[in-house]
């Protein structure tokens, strides 16, 4: 808007200036009642002399003034000045005026940012995720929400010159979202320092590193504005309601180590980004609706140590890439839709203790490469549609304690070398076709207290070895074996 122009009135100086030039010396009027030649002072002290009165004018000195009105009208007549000064204070005074103003109307038209305006564009510009501007939002959407709080509600008034002003509103978004049930239940969004909120942790410069909110009946979507928390190490979550699809943007926290999600309701798939998380040791999301592949990038979590993914819906091949993970100790995937073989590449996991990739829909043989896992002391493979023998290479396992490949289409015989395996406890391959005879020596595990070989085409008899663990519960149903009751009770 334009606006009109100030009006430029004379200055002070610009006056005295005039007036200077107008009080420089003159040509004495012919018709002035001062004779030419003499100066005022000298025709004032004549007329004294020559005219006495009972007013005598005082003696001339240059700290007086003149009063005579002869005097004035002639001073008068030689400079305007005095009217022109307080013409020019005047005019002054109307331009400071004036600017007053139009200044004004330039702080109406332009007004400077208030705490609120700074804040939110703070927020907005550092914290806001995928291009998102707060005008844009439903006024009810929690990251609204979550700022009128922050600006209008919340007794420590942060500014942006305060190092948790992003962190507090990102908390206080986390609350909004996460439901009026965690909201009633919790001290958040009270006036404390959100370090004392519970379940946050923070480090000793209060930055927020701990989020631990398992079972606390947590609703919503967990919000993209979390990878703006850039010291958080540890985030449980674990057994509430939460839902959507889970954001890329946790792969922007370079110094996440533990992520847990399990038991709540998350689809979509698995982001890719996850595989920048270099520092993560633990990663658990076991029991959602995921679905889609499983990233090969989880290829690159060479600090990972738990990796949990088990009853989702995930499908396709197993990344060969998950081989790469050396310090891997804890690997489950069961209850999923993956097809293809299992990964030769993962006889290099050679810190594996667990592995479970039961109920899904692999094929192929069983990879002698598993054999090198000589940490292993769990190995489920049930319910797939894998085939072929079990290698001999499995009595090598000697810590394993677990093994179960029920339900599957393995064929041949019964390895020998599981006799070996003196810390089994669980031994299952029922409903395969394994044929020929129970290998008499595991009678020699001594500490074997479940073995079901039910389902299968074993011939011959239950060797006597198995009877003398008295412990064991012993399955041998739809088999083609003599009967050996008077050893002990088979089911």
């Amino acid at each position: 808007m334009a606006l009109p122009a100030v009006p430029i009135l004379p200055s002070v100086q610009v006056m005295d200036n005039l007036c200077n030039k107008s009080s420089e010396p003159i040509e004495e009027d012919a018709n002035s009642e001062v004779p030419n030649g003499l100066s005022t002072k000298r025709y004032l002290q004549n007329e004294q002399i020559n005219n006495p009165t009972d007013n005598p004018v005082p003696d001339w000195s240059p700290d007086q003034n003149v009063s005579s009105n002869r005097v004035e009208q002639s001073e008068n007549k030689r400079s305007p000045c005095p009217n022109a000064k307080k013409h020019a204070l005047l005019g002054l005074l109307m331009t400071v005026i004036v600017a007053g103003v139009v200044g004004a109307v330039l702080v109406a038209l332009n007004p400077p940012s208030s705490r609120e305006q700074l804040v939110k564009n703070e927020i907005e510009k550092n914290v806001l995720q995928r291009n998102v501007k707060f005008d844009e939002l439903p006024q009810n959407d929690s990251r609204n929400s979550a700022l009128d709080w922050l600006l209008h509600k919340d007794q420590l008034r942060l500014n942006t010159s305060d190092f948790n002003l992003n962190q507090r509103y990102i908390l206080a978004l986390f609350a909004f979202e996460f439901g009026s049930i965690f909201m009633s239940s919790t001290n958040w969004l009270s006036d404390d320092d959100e370090c004392k909120w519970d379940g946050v942790t923070c480090l000793v410069n209060g930055e927020v590193n701990e989020l631990l909110l398992d079972e606390e009946n947590l609703t919503g979507t967990l919000p993209p504005e979390i990878s703006k928390l850039p010291f958080l190490q540890t985030i449980s979550m674990r057994d509430n309601s939460l839902f959507g699809s889970l954001p890329p943007e946790l792969g922007n926290l370079g110094g996440l180590k533990e992520l847990f999600l399990f038991s709540n309701q998350f689809n979509g798939t698995l982001p890719s980004e996850f595989g920048n998380l270099e520092e993560l040791t633990d990663l658990s999301a076991s029991k959602n609706m995921l679905r889609g592949t499983l990233p090969p990038e989880l290829g690159r979590l060479r600090e990972l140590t738990w990796l949990w993914l088990y009853e989702n819906d995930l499908s396709g091949t197993l990344p060969s890439e998950l081989g790469s993970l050396r310090r891997l100790t804890l690997l489950s995937l069961y209850g999923n839709q993956f097809t293809g073989t299992l990964p030769s590449e993962f006889g290099n996991l050679e810190e594996l203790t667990y592995l479970s990739t039961s109920d899904n829909k692999l094929t192929g043989t069983f990879p002698p490469e598993l054999c090198n896992l000589k940490e292993l002391t769990d190995l489920w493979l049930f319910k797939n549609e894998l085939s072929g023998t079990l290698p001999s290479e499995l009595g090598g396992l000697t810590k394993l304690a677990s093994l179960s490949v029920y339900e599957n289409m393995f064929t041949g015989t019964i390895p020998s070398e599981l006799g070996n395996l003196q810390q089994l406890t669980h031994l299952d391959l029922e409903e395969n076709i394994f044929t020929g005879t129970i290998p008499y020596e595991l009678g020699n595990i001594n500490k074997l207290a479940f073995l079901d070989l039910g389902s299968n085409q074993l011939t011959g008899t239950v060797p006597s070895t198995l009877g003398d663990l008295q412990d064991l519960e012993l399955y041998t149903n739809d088999n083609h074996l003599t009967d050996s009751s008077y050893l002990f009770s088979m089911v």
